[in-house]
């Protein structure tokens, strides 16, 4: 016979969190998967132990009804996101879902720790695009932009996401994507630490500005010229910039662009030219995943294997004052590429950018 109106119970290291009933119908022998209302808070807590007692006034044996589970958080201010998780073709995206304070404004800093080691298979053999992106309430945002080194561990890479912590509050899923398509991969370890170090909390905001995963460069057939956007300052803002991280990719082609395409673009405010980006990382060779396999040590378009990319920081502050509205629009170089979409007979990719950029 069906069931109905089962009791949940959620307990935290023995103190019930929360309570609900579950309406629907079970028949004999279905799975039920059910997802709380009330998301788990875990912050704070030191690995704690979560238990869920499911109960019905028909049921007479209690013994199988409690099923518990241990959780790894690490230290009060470290939030773990990822611990050992395996990223590999078939599996290369992996989320988690959580609840963070809302109060993250009063933290001084958010400080992202991203750590790779091999599964027992081996480290993935190629430098591959991998990410970090949020999903909250009001969208979803590219958190970090990395690379991976050809086939070894490495890591200790640190990256500061205070920028975006207006939108982290509250209930959240995190996204962990490595672009691998080989049976190697990688194990991940993510983590965010809240610093709580200044006297006074520090507030801000941020606005969309261009979000592009593949913007095709150069070709006479599809326009790259950026939209311009115009955006409201705040009435209470003290100081405002671009916040960019952008990299190049795609060879073979007209300049070997835009993985190995030294160029620069520049960003105009109101219709002026203001600050000019030179996308290029040159300092390949001190890179701290030394003695990769590949050509790691050869300069790039914005990165380099096995680093995490820098964002490009340009200030506005001063061009618009607070309660003002500016235009902000980045301008890419005239690049035309000579060989057209898909041709593949000279061993070529079509280059593009990955663009990510808020204005805060």
């Amino acid at each position: 016979m069906d069931i109905s109106d089962i009791d949940l119970t959620v307990r935290l290291d023995g103190d019930t969190y929360t309570t609900e009933t579950i309406s629907s119908s079970i028949a004999p022998g279905d799975l039920l998967a059910y997802e709380f209302k009330l998301p788990l808070d875990l912050i704070g807590l030191s690995n704690p132990t979560i238990e869920v007692e499911a109960a019905h006034p028909d049921d007479g044996n209690a013994l199988n009804n409690v099923g518990s589970l241990s959780i790894k958080t690490g230290t009060d201010t470290r939030v773990v996101l990822f611990d050992k998780t395996l990223h590999r073709n078939g599996e290369q995206l992996n989320s988690v879902r959580m609840t963070l304070p809302n109060d993250l404004q009063r933290y001084e800093q958010m400080m992202l720790n991203i750590d790779l080691t091999c599964p027992s298979g081996g480290c993935g053999i190629w430098d591959v695009l991998a990410d970090l992106k949020v999903v909250t309430a009001s969208g979803t945002y590219e958190l970090a932009r990395y690379i991976t080194p050809y086939g070894i561990a490495c890591g200790g890479w640190t990256i500061d996401v205070t920028d975006f912590k207006s939108v982290l509050g509250g209930e959240v899923e995190f996204l962990s994507n490595i672009t691998v398509f080989t049976t190697q991969g990688w194990l991940v370890d993510m983590s965010i630490d809240l610093i709580d170090d200044a006297d006074e909390d520090t507030y801000y905001s941020l606005s969309r500005l261009w979000e592009k995963g593949y913007q095709v460069y150069g070709d006479p057939g599809i326009s790259y010229d950026l939209e311009p956007f115009e955006i409201s300052v705040r009435d209470n803002t003290d100081i405002h910039y671009v916040r960019m991280t952008i990299t190049g990719h795609g060879q073979g082609n007209t300049n070997n662009a835009a993985e190995f395409y030294d160029v620069t673009h520049r960003l105009h405010v109101d219709g002026t030219a203001i600050a000019d980006h030179r996308l290029w990382k040159s300092d390949c060779p001190n890179n701290p995943c030394a003695n990769q396999s590949g050509n790691w040590q050869f300069p790039r378009a914005g990165w380099c294997p096995g680093e995490s990319v820098t964002p490009f920081y340009m200030n506005t502050t001063g061009t618009a004052d607070p309660g003002a509205t500016v235009s902000l629009d980045y301008v890419l170089l005239d690049y035309t590429y000579l060989l057209t979409t898909g041709d593949n007979n000279y061993g070529h990719t079509e280059p593009y950018y990955r663009s990510f950029s808020y204005f805060m």
